[in-house]
């Protein structure tokens, strides 16, 4: 009796998979602890500091961390009701106006970074709290949230990797030990994670993606520990899953809830242990949602809640190819890793590995829920950095020749041509050489001045120096090491980072700032009226409830308080309309960029008569 073609392929398939390829000692040797640190220091610290909040999500994270921090304080119940206040507590709004898609976590943590700092300077060392200061409290405390995601990360993939199944094939017992093996994956999972193009500007946003990778690096990790240690991984299962929904609302309670119950119906060592994941995470996620429903009906936030149930259920229409056309290179290098690895993985049955399907498990839920902009979501800002790098940490294994090598020419020519184009643009800032970028400076940030700062200059020598050490390192060496094809990818980003940060940060805060605008509204209010003529509730200004864009400028980065949209006794008042209500008189009209034509124009209105 023949067997035909297709029974004898679907007889193959039933076979055990092929062991990962075989692996010397040698190519497990760890990453220097010292690169690590040194991109870690170079990564997180350029940008912190010293610019305002950007446009986007930028200035709303700010705003929304001010908004919590003013709503608490005795002297904003005069201009700002019970309702507004606890509302910017439970929901992510800005005092009152229209609600936004993510939730208000990050802007807590800013806030209580921001607190801090003020009791600190302010009150213990006598210090003055200036709104900068503020800003600068609160972006170090994201830097919080992207350590710990790195550590979870590093952790996950380190126990991941001790699995029996993880382990290369090793028939003549010359490969690298389990503790070797382990850390060098590890290892490869964090650059892989710092070379992400698409992560160093965003997670240095006042903006969810920084939390939403460290939940998700800590979801990582308690799934990788839950085979020996099931209790501690539900609780902290349980744990994170609320904090991502009070981070980002439905659509992170859905892709973690739909990963794991993925991972524990098809994955046959967490299907043994989702009992236990079950019993106890689930309580605790419950626990977490009951007391937040608890306080939105204590304090009558009913409506709103509605409001932001309704928005959370809604999926703005976009293009197929909204999100994916923009992972192209905001993903880079972690999709070519991973792509090759499922390539192999279908040719060599590689996905009936228990710790790989566990992976696929929990990605394959998060870019079906986000891609489709699930609660007004933008899928093309969306980055699974950690279930990326865990996964493309694996795919270094069986990456052929010609993809590492692309690896690493595109590193190579694009960050060192983006390298001296900053360069040429520095110079042109500061000598007016070259000539035609001066010139197309003149568009992009128009009135951009800049001084040979020493210590700017002295930063991007050191950090290109390091760069052309790092490529002559890669180039001459001939030990092979698997973490070789990526840290260059790790380099280059933190070359063209702390090269903008230092060396086009005046042409940036012009670009995509609102220091002109801020600076020209805050002066107008200063000449205006002394304060001391006006009564306490009229210190403050408004702006409409969906003016998104007013009412953070004010909250982010102007002395006086924001008034709830229904107030109406505030004397200044701010938007980005030209209408005049009636009472009303513009005293100020200036664009967000000088000397560009800008759609976006503030208007700053005085009242006329009291109501």
């Amino acid at each position: 009796m023949t067997v035909s073609s297709g029974m004898r392929d679907h007889i193959r398939s039933w076979r055990p998979p092929r062991p990962l390829p075989g692996l010397a000692a040698s190519a497990t040797q760890h990453v220097p602890r010292w690169v690590l640190v040194l991109l870690g220091i170079l990564y997180l610290w350029s940008g912190l500091f010293t610019h305002g909040p950007w446009q986007g999500p930028d200035l709303l994270g700010m705003a929304q961390a001010r908004s919590i921090l003013q709503a608490l304080q005795p002297l904003d119940a005069s201009v700002v009701s019970l309702g507004d206040a606890v509302g910017s507590l439970l929901f992510s709004q800005l005092q009152g106006g229209a609600l936004l898609s993510e939730g208000p976590l990050t802007a807590w943590w800013m806030a209580l970074g921001m607190a801090v700092w003020a009791l600190f300077a302010g009150g213990l060392a006598g210090f003055p709290v200036s709104i900068e200061s503020l800003h600068a409290a609160g972006r170090i405390s994201l830097v919080v949230w992207i350590l710990g995601g790195l550590v979870c990360l590093w952790q996950a993939t380190h126990r991941l990797s001790r699995r029996r199944e993880a382990r290369p094939d090793d028939p003549l017992g010359i490969g690298p030990t389990a503790p070797a093996f382990a850390t060098t994956m590890a290892d490869c999972a964090v650059l892989l994670a710092l070379a992400c193009i698409g992560a160093f500007a965003r997670w240095h946003e006042a903006s969810p993606h920084a939390l939403h990778f460290c939940l998700t690096a800590g979801l990582l990790w308690a799934m990788a520990v839950a085979p020996e240690r099931p209790r501690q991984a539900g609780l902290w299962i349980g744990v994170l899953t609320a904090f991502g929904f009070f981070n980002e609302g439905l659509r992170f309670l859905l892709a973690a809830l739909a990963g794991i119950t993925m991972a524990c119906l098809f994955v046959a060592p967490w299907r043994l242990i989702a009992p236990t994941l079950l019993r106890i995470g689930l309580p605790v996620l419950c626990l977490g949602l009951g007391l937040w429903l608890m306080a939105v009906i204590a304090f009558d936030q009913e409506a709103v809640l509605k409001t932001w149930w309704d928005s959370q259920q809604t999926a703005i229409p976009r293009s197929l190819l909204h999100g994916p056309e923009t992972w192209a290179w905001s993903w880079w290098p972690l999709w070519p890793m991973v792509l090759t690895l499922m390539v192999q993985a279908w040719r060599h049955g590689l996905w009936r590995l228990f710790h790989l399907q566990m992976m696929a498990a929990l990605l394959l839920p998060w870019i079906l829920v986000y891609g489709l902009g699930l609660g007004g979501g933008n899928p093309a800002r969306f980055m699974p950095v950690a279930l990326l790098s865990c996964l493309a940490a694996y795919g270094l294994l069986s990456l052929p020749r010609s993809v590492t090598s692309l690896v690493d020419w595109f590193a190579v020519v694009v960050f060192t041509g983006l390298g001296v184009l900053i360069w040429l643009y520095w110079s042109a800032i500061v000598f007016g050489f070259p000539e035609q970028l001066a010139s197309r400076l003149d568009f992009l940030a128009p009135g951009v001045t800049g001084d040979a700062s020493l210590f700017e200059l002295l930063a991007g020598v050191s950090v290109s120096g390091l760069w052309i050490a790092l490529i002559t390192w890669r180039i001459g060496r001939g030990e092979n090491r698997l973490w070789r094809p990526v840290v260059l990818s790790a380099g280059g980003v933190s070359l063209a980072w702390v090269l903008m940060m230092n060396l086009l940060l005046p042409a940036l805060e012009i670009n995509r700032g609102y220091g002109h605008a801020v600076a020209g509204i805050q002066s107008a209010i200063d000449r205006a009226v002394p304060l001391a003529s006006l009564r306490p509730a009229q210190t403050c200004v408004q702006a409409p409830g969906t003016d998104l864009t007013s009412r953070a400028i004010v909250l982010s980065s102007l002395s006086l308080p924001l008034a709830g949209p229904s107030y109406g006794q505030c004397h200044w008042r701010l938007s980005t309309s030209s209408f005049v209500p009636e009472g009303w008189v513009t005293v100020l009209e200036i664009p967000r960029n000088p000397n560009r034509p800008e759609r976006t124009r503030f208007y700053l209105q005085e009242r006329t008569k009291s109501e």
